[in-house]
């Protein structure tokens, strides 16, 4: 059994968030819980202190892959690294790695797909030589209040649960690799916008992005309907609630026999408050997972992935490292770089390609 105190967080609380991974209508969300619409607007600003609430789109659907790219970084001094320049080469977020074989840096990408192979040379020029990982959309924490006691206010999970699950062989219902396809929608630049902005806060209105754009309210909610709610995959809980200061973030790379035992894996975890991300690859049935276990914990937990390898259903895993809590950065998809309905290089990018990284060098920012 793992327990996570979860300081100023109530059953009420868990509920909200368990509703709003796909749905953010707060009207809906109160009646089902069976409390006011204010209640559940005031206590999302006591939860907004924990991190945000954003859209998780259909990246492939946006003409965008996904991947992350893993670099090593040669530890002279203070790291540092011009973000200004990375800011506009599709960069989702930013993480510095704390590995056993040193700082890495760790990225997490969202090129458009016909420019993957340019956009990846470029970051290789300000990053450096490393490991470029295509994946699928992510599979993020699914939050439930059934693992949530009241009595005590901790989040309680059971390993040997956990086993069961794998064991029995439950499939994760939403992973499919179908999902891989890109539809070919056609977007334009209010679409992207939209995007935009629910990538920063879903729970943002319509509203106030009709004002901020400068465009009425009706084509707004026009173009949400027809064109950006079909491409939702759902909401990211992106919320840690506890301090990665006082149980770091770690980052493992697991290898599995087959889909059908990564998809167990994913059913058995993708409610765990302590489990935050799983990304699985294209192609082949391996994950990136984030945990934030206590001692005993990760002691429990590679005493599972033990048993697991025992008994065949993994076939390799890897502790990666820890991520830094002091540097993590997040950005959202540039609507900037979306002209005449495709995504083009900044000119900044493509002055950087030129110059090569002689000017990555003279304004560094403090990373």
């Amino acid at each position: 059994m793992i327990t996570l105190k979860l300081h100023g967080i109530d059953l009420i609380d868990m509920k909200i968030l368990e509703h709003l991974y796909s749905d953010v209508n707060l009207a809906r969300i109160a009646r089902k819980i069976g409390i006011s619409d204010e209640t559940v607007r005031r206590r999302l600003r006591k939860l907004y202190r924990y991190g945000r609430i954003t859209i998780e789109p259909d990246y492939f659907a946006l003409g965008l892959s996904y991947s992350v790219y893993i670099t090593n970084i040669i530890p002279t001094g203070e790291i540092t690294i011009n973000l200004r320049i990375l800011e506009e080469c599709y960069i989702l977020s930013l993480s510095r790695l704390l590995s056993p074989e040193g700082l890495r840096l760790l990225a997490v990408l969202a090129p458009p797909l016909n420019l993957e192979g340019e956009i990846l040379n470029i970051i290789k020029g300000i990053l450096g030589p490393g490991e470029y990982i295509p994946l699928t959309n992510p599979v993020k924490w699914r939050p439930s209040a059934r693992y949530f006691n009241p009595a005590t206010c901790e989040y309680l999970y059971d390993w040997s649960e956990a086993l069961r699950k794998i064991f029995n062989g439950v499939k994760y219902p939403q992973f499919s690799l179908l999902e891989l396809r890109s539809l070919g929608r056609m977007l334009d630049e209010i679409d992207i916008i939209i995007i935009k902005e629910l990538h920063k806060d879903a729970l943002t209105s319509l509203t106030d992005i009709a004002k901020k754009t400068g465009t009425y309210q009706q084509k707004i909610w026009y173009h949400f309907v027809k064109h950006v709610s079909p491409i939702i995959r759902h909401y990211d809980i992106n919320m840690i609630f506890i301090s990665p200061t006082l149980i770091p973030l770690s980052l493992y790379r697991i290898d599995f026999k087959n889909f059908n035992h990564l998809s167990t894996f994913i059913d058995a975890f993708h409610k765990d408050l302590h489990f935050r991300v799983m990304i699985p690859f294209r192609y082949k049935p391996s994950i990136l997972l984030i945990t934030q276990l206590s001692h005993p914990d990760i002691l429990r937990f590679i005493d599972l992935l033990l048993k697991l390898k025992k008994h065949n259903i993994i076939s390799y895993f890897r502790y990666e490292g820890i991520i830094d809590p002091r540097y993590l950065k997040a950005y959202t998809i540039p609507s900037n770089l979306f002209k005449k309905g495709r995504w083009i290089l900044s000119k900044k990018l493509l002055e950087a390609k030129k110059i090569g990284s002689v000017m990555f060098r003279r304004e560094l920012e403090r990373f």
